[in-house]
């Protein structure tokens, strides 16, 4: 028993070192300019919206689904998770 604590223990001092070497995850990898926003059409897939604008930096899921983007936009995608409109920033 205490030998598996001890090996537990090294697992997680070698994880806890590793996460504070990573490099920091990037919030969005697409620029979210004017331009990318008006490519943005009714009916698209969550993934194509990705593609144009990035990853965005909080998503919440409910009733409708949204993706909120660090410009201060907000994309919302209805049950089939599809687009259904969106703000620019």
């Amino acid at each position: 028993m205490k030998s598996e604590i001890l090996d537990l223990k090294s697992r997680m001092d070698a994880l806890e070192k590793a996460n504070k070497t990573a490099a920091p995850a990037t919030v969005s990898d697409t620029p979210q300019g004017k331009a990318a926003w008006r490519r943005l059409a009714k009916g698209m897939s969550k993934s194509q919206v990705i593609n144009i604008l990035g990853t965005p930096e909080k998503i919440t899921t409910g009733y409708l689904d949204y993706f909120y983007y660090p410009s201060g936009g907000k994309v919302t995608f209805e049950a089939p998770g599809v687009v259904y409109g969106w703000d620019e920033p």
